[in-house]
């Protein structure tokens, strides 16, 4: 019978070795580019490097103000109350394989919704402290009127 002392070094070792090259990223559909009225945009974000268990939070923020976070667990996940895309965004379902992805799909396109875009991954590292990474890179999410 292994003892509880050699499966926990065995979690240790798994757990810092599943944590390198950390990295989130973020992406657009439509090319960043939103219609005015009744169009829908999705922004999801996309983890890689970390093992799903070890994922505390994923965050979709807009000019760095948290809008959408996302747990692996599907039930904690949420649009944060008051921001602006709340009652015209909704969840889109997350997918857990070897990376995690989740997002929003933003329905009725306004002009507040031009702006950038960027997605936080927090994690726990190997000594089971907190760390955050953040998308190298920013979507920027225009507005445009509809043609006639």
């Amino acid at each position: 019978m292994i003892s509880t002392r050699i499966l926990e070094t065995l979690w240790i070792i798994s757990l810092a070795r599943s944590v390198s090259a950390q990295s989130v990223q973020i992406a657009v559909t439509n090319g960043g580019v939103g219609l005015l009225g009744d169009n829908v945009i999705n922004m999801t974000c996309t983890t890689s490097g970390v093992a799903t268990g070890n994922i505390v939070t994923v965050t979709l923020m807009k000019r760095s103000t948290t809008i959408a976070t996302f747990r692996i667990n599907p039930e904690q996940s949420k649009i944060i109350d008051g921001a602006d895309i709340a009652g015209r965004a909704a969840l889109i379902p997350s997918t857990v394989g070897s990376d995690f992805v989740a997002g929003v799909n933003i329905q009725s396109v306004v002009c507040a919704d031009a702006a950038e875009y960027q997605c936080r991954l927090n994690y726990l590292d190997s000594n089971f402290d907190t760390q955050s990474v953040t998308s190298k890179s920013s979507m920027t999410v225009e507005v445009a009127a509809s043609p006639l």
